[in-house]
């Protein structure tokens, strides 16, 4: 759940995906395909930053601004997850 102003909303090439970015600081992956299974989401809370932008690179890639930086993060779900971990 974001608890701030969504700040982008985006579906991937596919569609299969969407991803909102909110400025409290987090984005939200969604499998499109079943949104009522939490396992299929992620959320990340970054440094307490806003995050302000966000698109996709490609189909495995995103480009996030927070603040002032930018940062490429995975957007498979697994992918972030491991990277997290």
């Amino acid at each position: 759940k974001q608890e701030s102003t969504i700040t982008s909303l985006i579906f991937n090439e596919s569609g299969q995906q969407l991803a909102s970015s909110s400025l409290d600081g987090t984005v939200v992956l969604w499998n499109v395909l079943d949104l009522q299974d939490p396992q299929e989401h992620i959320q990340v809370k970054q440094n307490g930053h806003g995050i302000w932008m966000l698109c996709y690179k490609n189909e495995l890639e995103l480009v996030v601004a927070e603040n002032i930086y930018l940062n490429v993060w995975y957007a498979q779900v697994e992918s972030l997850r491991a990277a997290l971990d």
